[in-house]
């Protein structure tokens, strides 16, 4: 069960707010029924909450037994999130999906998603708990951009980003490596929504990704160009170009149409 708040601003003089329980169990008309005591404006709000309401809204992102106080500034903060992203609207059909959010002395970084779409934001603390988010560019920052970035200690960015990303805990983990067992794994890498395997024998042939989310989603197809010293791989499929390793955008998965990028996102693990 999770809480949402909806603020209404009816006319210039009224406003009438919402806190409604959404219970798993009931179906979104089980619960206007049980809100129909409501005031007719009130009541208009809530058919606007339930219409646009859906699982990947970015105000059902927190995870169950979440504190509630992390819970409440987590709530302050999605908005701040998905305004600089440029979607400030509750009513469009696909949210971002802010997956996670972490927030040391001050500041803090934040993780989204939108269709095949992802990236990080980094947020700032002012007085009277205000907060600013900066969209970060595409690959993971380095504590020195970071710290450029937004002001903050190089020390207090390294932090950070080894809290937010893990890399202590990713370091020591395993990927997942889906090359047969003939072959040779040139690279095993996880990133925010997938996991990646570069096989072959004496040289990478193969590239492999799979759907970390729907793991019978994959493809395998072959490696075109590859730096071993970078690393970097580049495989093609038709119109689809696939780059994964190190580049001048960092450590990244990059999807490309042509020229057209169509998904960039930072290499969490493996490399």
């Amino acid at each position: 069960m999770g809480i949402l708040k909806l603020r209404c601003r009816t006319t210039r003089r009224q406003q009438s707010a919402i806190s409604i329980a959404f219970d798993s169990h009931h179906s979104p008309t089980t619960n206007l029924i049980q809100m129909m005591h409501l005031q007719r404006s009130s009541l208009l709000c809530l058919l606007v909450l339930l219409t646009s309401w859906s699982p990947l809204s970015p105000l059902s992102t927190a995870p169950a037994g979440a504190d509630p106080a992390a819970q409440e500034q987590r709530d302050t903060l999605v908005p701040i999130v998905v305004k600089t992203l440029g979607y400030p609207d509750a009513s469009v059909a696909v949210q971002p999906y802010i997956k996670r959010i972490t927030l040391q002395g001050g500041y803090g970084l934040a993780d989204w998603e939108r269709g095949e779409a992802s990236g990080m934001v980094a947020l700032i603390s002012h007085r009277q708990n205000t907060w600013t988010a900066i969209r970060l560019g595409g690959g993971m920052p380095s504590a020195t951009d970071l710290s450029q970035a937004t002001g903050m200690p190089v020390a207090l960015a390294q932090s950070l980003l080894d809290e937010h990303v893990g890399t202590a805990q990713s370091q020591a983990q395993v990927v997942p490596n889906y090359c047969g067992s003939g072959e040779t794994t040139f690279l095993a890498v996880e990133t925010t929504s997938y996991l990646i395997s570069i096989c072959g024998a004496n040289q990478p042939t193969t590239y492999i990704g799979v759907e970390k989310r729907n793991p019978q989603q994959s493809v395998r197809i072959p490696v075109q160009d590859y730096n071993l010293t970078a690393p970097q791989y580049v495989a093609v499929n038709g119109a689809y170009t696939y780059i994964v390793g190190n580049s001048a955008k960092g450590k990244t998965l990059t999807v490309s149409k042509g020229t057209t990028e169509l998904l960039r996102e930072p290499i969490l693990a493996g490399l």
